[in-house]
């Protein structure tokens, strides 16, 4: 997804795994694909968690984790408030969910969808 290219002819991205290791590139073609009006479909876990670079083709570079508010702004969800629930160490009990909560419904990834907050 580095390159838009590879997107910009499609109306549907399925995102079908862990896809936990985003590039900078990625999340820019995935935002721009949410904000040209077309639909994405998350099926994983871990989605956006840890940023990266490729420097060749078998090797990967991990850069630390995505802010969670950049992801939370690109997906309408994150890892920290519901995929971890409010089992990790430094989570309160107001925290998480224990599993994919929606937090945030205005997202443009749910745009024309009938979703509240926790849902």
């Amino acid at each position: 997804m580095d390159d838009y290219s590879e997107l910009q002819n499609s109306r549907l991205l399925i995102v079908a795994g862990h896809d936990e290791y985003w590039t900078a590139k990625a999340k820019v073609s995935y935002d721009r694909f949410v904000q040209e009006g077309e639909s994405v479909m998350i099926l994983g876990c871990n989605t956006m968690y840890r940023k990266v670079e490729y420097p060749s083709d078998t090797t990967r570079k991990i850069l630390g984790q995505w802010d969670s508010s950049l992801v939370l702004q690109s997906i309408g969800m994150n890892y920290h408030m519901g995929g971890r629930g409010n089992t990790c160490g430094h989570c309160g009990p107001d925290i998480g969910f224990g599993g994919y909560r929606i937090i945030h419904n205005q997202a443009p990834f749910f745009e024309g969808v009938n979703f509240d907050r926790g849902d």
